[in-house]
């Protein structure tokens, strides 16, 4: 009886969420079953999110955005009702904008979800939102839910190696991968659980074919946490790291993810890191591994990082046209300033 009852209700919430108002005046009694927070008054409300928020009742276009605003939780409740009605959206820009811990908390528990199902949205751009740690870690819970994600813009962001874990905590959701936390290359290997027959088509973000996280600082701590996700990510082709202060171990870690027989990223940019010869090394023999694959590898961007400038006419296994160590040049055609082979690798 009692599951009986459970369901009802349940069914009757379901039945109430497919039926939001289109009046805003009727959104305050539906939001109890909804679930949302109550729409606050719009008084305080920026003319381009109240007009945002307009098209986006009012009309069906695939692409809105809202750059350089201040998202308070009020600013979040309005956008989420907002999005709850376009069904049709595919792209959302929310570039240079201010995002509080209020309103990641808010995003990160209604997008995607049944009362804002968004099931058309393949492009999520928050670059150059001063987002920090405990905002994104907010945010990450809708990131499986929206399971048309095809590309994540999370550049200059203000990531640091914790949100580069959790992230990849939620790229392997589901999965029975334990993301180590600290360096997990033990020769050459990256710490990871065998992968089962039932987690070798991928996690929740399975349609995620690029993931942008340039100018962060996620160190080679967080890059070896992502690495250890990429073999779940089955569509990821490209994933951009630049100015992320990775070093070797990185760089490594990333060479171990991109030779798993179950990864697919074909495009690998690490330009203005700190990576040194034995990184760049492990990537050019991982290149070496996938050019017998499907999809084998297209391009190690490795321009900027200063222990690698010039240093491609010395060593035979840099000449390859997939690794680029010059702006607009490959490999062959560098620099001619000549760097010890033997300089460190920054930790």
């Amino acid at each position: 009886a009692d599951t009986h009852i459970a369901s009802t209700t349940e069914t009757h919430r379901d039945t109430c969420l497919d039926r939001m108002p289109q009046s805003p005046a009727n959104w305050a009694s539906w939001a109890n079953v909804a679930g949302l927070p109550h729409l606050p008054n719009t008084k305080g409300i920026s003319a381009d999110l109240t007009a945002l928020s307009s098209r986006m009742l009012l009309s069906c276009t695939e692409e809105e955005q809202l750059r350089g605003a201040s998202l308070g939780g009020d600013e979040a409740v309005v956008l989420t009702y907002s999005m709850r009605a376009h069904s049709a959206l595919k792209q959302l820009d929310l570039s240079d904008s201010t995002i509080t811990a209020a309103a990641a908390a808010i995003l990160g528990s209604s997008l995607g979800s049944l009362a804002v199902p968004l099931p058309k949205l393949e492009s999520l751009v928050l670059a150059r939102c001063p987002a920090g740690d405990a905002v994104a870690n907010l945010f990450w819970p809708c990131m499986p839910r929206l399971t048309s994600l095809t590309t994540l813009d999370l550049s200059d962001a203000l990531l640091s190696p914790i949100s580069g874990t959790s992230l990849a905590q939620v790229l392997c959701a589901g999965s029975n991968i334990k993301i180590e936390t600290a360096k997990a290359i033990t020769n050459g290997k990256i710490k990871t659980k065998p992968k089962t027959a039932s987690e070798q088509e991928g996690g929740p973000c399975v349609a995620l074919q690029t993931l942008k996280l340039d100018g962060n600082s996620l160190l080679s701590t967080g890059v070896i946490a992502l690495a250890q996700a990429l073999p779940q990510l089955p569509r990821l082709l490209t994933l951009q790291l630049g100015g992320n202060g990775v070093s070797c171990d990185g760089a490594t870690a990333l060479a171990v993810a991109l030779a798993h027989p179950h990864c697919c990223t074909t495009t690998l940019i690490l330009n203005k890191n700190e990576v040194a010869m034995p990184g760049a090394h492990a990537l050019m023999e991982c290149v070496s591994t996938r050019s017998t694959r499907s999809a084998p590898i297209s391009l190690i961007d490795l321009t900027a990082n200063p222990s690698l400038v010039g240093i491609a006419e010395t060593h035979s296994l840099l000449r390859n046209p997939t690794l680029r160590l010059s702006p607009g040049t490959d490999s062959g055609s560098g620099s001619r300033r000549r760097v010890s082979s033997s300089r460190g690798c920054s930790r």
